[in-house]
């Protein structure tokens, strides 16, 4: 089959002004799927069309036969992945028949075979234009249609979809599931998965919810089945109320999946999540934040997203940014997770300043001519930035009026496509305030500006210094003054500042500390005076609020970014939240940021101090009931000195239940050299997790010698579809050890080497595996700039160039945070 093509968007823009798609009616014949490889489809397409007309449909699998009102097309009407239709009526039906035996690649459907028990699971995901390797189709976003979808599998399968209700008929060996009609969605909305599921189901609100997984991974799910449902059943009356508008299917399914690449996925009324979150051992309270804003992302694209659909995908940053912006607001009103934007301070914001400082980055909205495009705009700037945008725009405006915007909104545009100016123009009728600079600054440029605070008496000025190219943009943020006495922190003043160029705050006492941006409610790096930055890394852990405490720790993580400040005073700052913070889902991300400082990005000399520094810490919370697990896992990471270890020895042994501690203990003594590989088999066998080996593998890696290391490169570059992606993620990062520089003697050259041949793995665990696997040990400036020139060749996928050039910042940022010391 020869290369697929990526639609155009003036293609989509001509073949929507001329078609009208009322429905599909698609069956999924998935029976050979059970022992082969094949899925079979047949796609009735009903629509209406300019008498006389050309168009073409979509179809990336093997076509069988095709006919259009009945007559048969000819061969040479399949041209590549497209069908070529000529001749419309105003009314039209086409047939296709087609084969997608390409079912192992994560691409549209995907083929898993469970290690545990010899099962087949099967699922499918559209985004961006992968149903037509499913069926054909008129594969984008602004031709909506009706689906009834059917699905053929074996007797013992079960088979899911959009409408949730089936009717199930047959008899032998397969049964035939026939789905109810969907409301008018987009192609990539859809979805059919199969397989001997193991399924729940509960009444709640009005709602029939269910829950399915492997049957391998019951004991899981039936362990957090409680939690799903009751924060399932929240967020449906959350956003329904808000929104002013119910969901409108009584019906709301989430399936989990091994081997999915996205956390989870959209599909109307039956989301489909990787399987990993359901948590092998009990989850820690951020395991269990990080999930709930998963399964409220999901959600809120039933309205933002299926409901009312971006026309083309030069809005999907909008998509994804409004979904993540309200899966936080409905997680700190709904759900214990009060304290969500503080854990999101000092995790998926991060990510997002470093993508902001890279040669990468791009503005939130970009150009999108064509759905390859979209491929490359999938991240830390689509996603958490665009939520921190929004979220500061919701602050700009007021709550009360945007949720008043959003009303109109989805009641003016219900099943239809819109644009990012439907729903500018309805936040500008709520809210009587012209927004086109506010769009033009914050959506049209790029980069992070930089609110600069300095002391004159007792006075402070602030000032925003943009980045090269353009001019500094309008924030509307909050400076918290706080005077300090006897380690105790009062809050003396808390000022609402509108900020686009120079204010100055007065009656500032010289030995006040100013909290810049406090609540974290814009997205702008900043650097306090030197007073005040001095308080705040002694005293983070007396900030009243935990958004604050994640503020000051991620204010120095910027400060090192930039070369301001070295990865001592990040740890510092962060020990010092960790020794008083109480918000459970705010400790594991300070703690995993302050390892990751000290490993990476502080000199040499200092790594055992520093990591020494955060043992301490994990031990000093150890004793408290809501930290006790996240403290355990923070010990296993960091334990250095003998009496860590032996600390460490203690609190595995009085937990012999917990295996995922047992697993972390045995990779840290791997990483230090002490592992006993007998010890580590006889875990394996007594570990009931499908994904046992992979925690074996993680731990063999992880040891400071050159055949663990190859272990290691190879299994990630052989068949990385066998890991999946969170286990390339875990493998990659055992090959990486700092300190063990001899043990990777040759894999950098060998992973600029290895640059061109990750095509052969697709573009998404091509890009996943460039970042994961990308050298930061035995690395230097000179280093990186052969990889850049390797990374330039035309035999290299744009995915990975860019990955390379997103990643080689970053350690380039580290080597000058070393090379600053204390």
């Amino acid at each position: 089959m020869s290369a697929p093509t990526s639609l155009k968007r003036t293609e989509a823009a001509e073949r929507a002004a001329g078609l009208d798609v009322g429905r599909y009616d698609v069956e999924l014949d998935f029976t050979d799927l059970l022992d082969g490889d094949a899925l079979r489809t047949t796609a009735r397409v009903t629509f209406a069309a300019t008498p006389g007309a050309t168009t073409f449909v979509d179809c990336q699998a093997e076509v069988v036969d095709a006919s259009l009102n009945g007559a048969p097309l000819p061969a040479g009407a399949v041209e590549g992945d497209r069908i070529r239709l000529t001749d419309l009526a105003a009314h039209n039906e086409l047939v296709v028949r087609s084969v997608q035996r390409e079912t192992s690649s994560a691409l549209g459907v995907h083929r898993v075979v469970d290690p545990v028990d010899g099962e087949v699971y099967v699922w499918t995901t559209f985004e961006p234009d992968e149903a037509r390797r499913v069926f054909a189709c008129f594969d984008q976003p602004d031709l909506k249609a009706v689906f009834a979808v059917t699905a053929v599998v074996p007797e013992r399968w079960v088979a899911t979809s959009n409408s949730g209700a089936a009717e199930v008929t047959g008899e032998g060996a397969t049964r035939t599931w026939r789905f109810a009609d969907t409301p008018p969605l987009s192609t990539y909305n859809v979805v059919c998965n199969a397989g001997p599921f193991h399924e729940l189901r509960s009444e709640r609100g009005g709602y029939d919810l269910g829950l399915f997984s492997r049957r391998s991974l019951v004991e899981a799910l039936e362990r957090d089945a409680e939690e799903l449902f009751a924060t399932t059943a929240a967020g449906l009356t959350f956003f329904g109320e808000q929104f002013a508008l119910p969901f409108p299917q009584r019906r709301y399914d989430q399936v989990f999946v091994p081997d999915f690449g996205a956390g989870a996925m959209e599909n109307y009324g039956s989301v489909t999540w990787v399987d990993t979150f359901l948590y092998r051992t009990p989850p820690t309270a951020a395991e269990r934040e990080r999930r709930t804003r998963v399964l409220l992302h999901e959600m809120a694209h039933m309205w933002f997203g299926d409901m009312v659909t971006m026309r083309w995908w030069d809005d999907l940053w909008l998509n994804e940014s409004f979904a993540e912006w309200a899966c936080h607001w409905a997680a700190e009103r709904v759900t214990e997770f009060a304290d969500v934007w503080a854990a999101d301070a000092v995790n998926d914001k991060v990510r997002a300043y470093a993508a902001d400082l890279a040669p990468t980055t791009h503005p939130i909205q970009r150009d999108i001519p064509d759905v390859e495009a979209t491929r490359s705009t999938v991240d830390a700037i689509t996603y958490p930035k665009g939520a921190s945008v929004l979220r500061q725009l919701v602050h700009l405006v007021g709550e009360d009026a945007f949720v008043a915007a959003l009303q109109g909104y989805f009641a003016k545009h219900a099943w239809q496509n819109t644009t990012l100016d439907d729903l500018v123009g309805a936040v500008e009728d709520a809210t009587g305030r012209d927004l086109t600079p506010w769009v033009d600054g914050w959506l049209g440029t790029a980069g992070t500006d930089l609110v600069v605070a300095c002391r004159d008496g007792e006075s402070v000025a602030l000032e925003v210094e943009p980045p090269a190219g353009r001019g500094p943009l309008t924030h509307r943020l909050d400076v918290a003054v706080y005077d300090v006495r006897d380690e105790v922190l009062t809050l003396r003043a808390r000022h609402d500042v509108e900020l686009s160029g120079q204010v100055r705050i007065d009656d500032v006492p010289t030995d006040a500390l100013v909290l810049l941006n406090a609540g974290d409610h814009t997205f702008a790096a900043t650097q306090p005076d030197d007073s005040s930055l001095a308080l705040l890394t002694r005293h983070a852990g007396a900030l009243p609020r935990p958004v604050d405490r994640a503020l000051a720790v991620t204010t120095a993580w910027g400060l090192m970014n930039r070369a301001l400040l070295g990865a001592d005073a990040v740890v510092t700052t962060a020990a010092g939240v960790l020794r008083t913070e109480t918000a459970g889902s705010v400790v594991e991300p300070v703690l995993t940021l302050a390892r990751q400082t000290a490993e990476q990005w502080a000199p040499a000399p200092d790594r055992a101090r520093l990591t020494t520094l955060l043992a301490d810490a994990s031990t000093g919370l150890l004793d408290h009931p809501d930290h006790r697990q996240t403290a355990a896992r923070g010990l296993a990471a960091t334990a250095t000195t003998e009496q860590q270890l032996a600390t460490l020895d203690r609190v595995a042994a009085d937990r012999p239940d917990d295996v995922d501690l047992q697993w972390r203990r045995l990779t840290r003594l791997a990483e230090l050299g002490r592992l006993d590989l007998t010890e580590a088999d006889a875990l394996e066998r007594r570990d009931r997790n499908p994904d046992a080996w992979q925690s074996a593998l993680v731990a063999r890696v992880s040891r400071p010698a050159a055949a663990a290391k190859r272990e290691g490169w190879e299994a990630v570059l052989t068949d990385p579809t066998r890991l999946g992606f969170p286990g390339v993620r875990a493998v990659a990062h055992a090959v990486w050890v700092a300190g063990q520089e001899p043990a990777v003697a040759g894999l950098p050259d060998e992973f600029l080497a290895a640059l061109p041949g990750l095509a052969r793995f697709g573009s998404k665990y091509a890009g996943f595996i460039t970042v994961t696997l990308f050298p930061v040990v035995g690395v230097d400036a000179a280093y990186l700039d052969r990889l850049l020139d390797a990374a330039a060749r035309p035999d290299v996928l744009d995915v990975v160039r860019n990955r390379v050039r997103e990643r080689a910042d970053v350690v380039r940022r580290m080597l000058a945070a070393r090379a600053i010391g204390r």
